[in-house]
């Protein structure tokens, strides 16, 4: 994962982006992400590339963006939905067969030229927010709308497609772990996960794992993080998930209670685990973002997203912070999260 993405284009559908983009603005976001975001990859032959970006104005400036490559491969008569990451694939309707399943089973953006997924590129340029606030702490305001519970968040903001997520939070597992489990991490997992995948759904967890000072008691012992794995197995979220639980020790990179999948940045100020039987027991406020959004400025949500990634995945390589007795990874440690690849 990096902070561009591969973007595999039909070409008619390129040139339809390219012609209409100052005057329908669904196709004004694809340019952008084209254009700020992507690798381009167009489904034709070389020669004919090189000729459309001698001749063609906007090719040429495609062409010539740094660190982006604008590259020509017939790439649609062998698309292959298997092991996509964070892919994007702007096809005609019918270049691909049962494409809206396929976006589902297999947890890839694939987007066509026809009104409803046009539509639905200016949804992902908005962010999401969240508000969880215990009842105690709401305002008496009939125009400020909280959240009762990561459920009822959820429902109202599908995250698919997806087919991977890595959850970052130091002080998941503390005291209250167990009181709050069902109704915030196994809530916010079995609201996120992609029912109709027909691959392995991957989960990663990271948390800093140093003792407490005074007690010298860490979070989560190896036993029980081992347990966790298996209760998460049992939730059934869909029909095969990897599960994988890291303890470290680099408690600044796990600081900012993250949650990332193939498309998608979430960020929670307090943490994830703050619902209990009881409700919310404390303040979360934040947002879920498309990697779309903030397309236009100097840091965009895509840099964030892949930068989390990256800080992540030396620690789970063991090159840091995986150096102390407490320190771990238990689980499908045979398998590596797609989004570390």
């Amino acid at each position: 994962m990096r902070g561009i993405h591969n973007t595999y284009c039909n070409r008619d559908f390129l040139d339809e982006i390219i012609k209409g983009r100052k005057k329908v603005p669904a196709l004004g976001i694809a340019f952008t992400m084209l254009n700020k975001l992507s690798n381009i990859i167009v489904d034709i032959p070389k020669e004919d590339l090189k000729k459309l970006i001698e001749n063609d104005e906007t090719y040429k400036r495609l062409n010539k963006r740094e660190n982006k490559a604008f590259q020509a491969r017939e790439w649609i008569k062998v698309f292959n939905p298997e092991n996509v990451i964070d892919d994007v694939f702007l096809i005609n309707e019918g270049d691909i067969d049962n494409y809206k399943n396929i976006r589902q089973e297999y947890g890839c953006l694939i987007i066509a030229n026809e009104q409803n997924d046009l539509r639905s590129l200016e949804r992902m340029v908005k962010g999401h927010p969240f508000n969880l606030v215990p009842k105690a702490d709401r305002i008496d305001d009939p125009t400020i709308i909280s959240h009762d519970s990561w459920t009822q968040f959820f429902n109202e903001f599908n995250l698919s497609p997806l087919n991977a997520v890595v959850i970052t939070d130091n002080f998941m597992f503390g005291n209250k772990f167990e009181e709050q489990k069902e109704y915030s991490l196994f809530a916010i997992l079995k609201s996120i996960a992609p029912k109709k995948l027909k691959q392995d759904f991957h989960i990663t967890i990271f948390f800093n794992n140093d003792p407490d000072k005074r007690s010298g008691v860490v979070p989560l012992t190896k036993e029980k993080a081992e347990k966790l794995v298996n209760e998460i197995k049992d939730l059934n979220l869909c029909t095969s998930v990897k599960v994988s639980i890291i303890a470290h020790t680099i408690k600044s990179t796990t600081h900012d209670r993250e949650l990332i999948t193939n498309y998608h940045y979430m960020n929670s100020g307090v943490g994830f685990g703050v619902v209990d039987a009881k409700g919310v027991r404390e303040i979360a406020k934040g947002r879920v973002l498309h990697v779309f959004c903030d397309m236009e400025g100097s840091v965009t949500t895509k840099q964030i997203q892949a930068q989390a990634s990256l800080w992540l995945k030396p620690i789970l390589d063991g090159d840091k912070g995986r150096d102390a007795s407490y320190s771990y990874i238990v689980g499908d440690t045979d398998v590596v999260n797609r989004l570390f690849l």
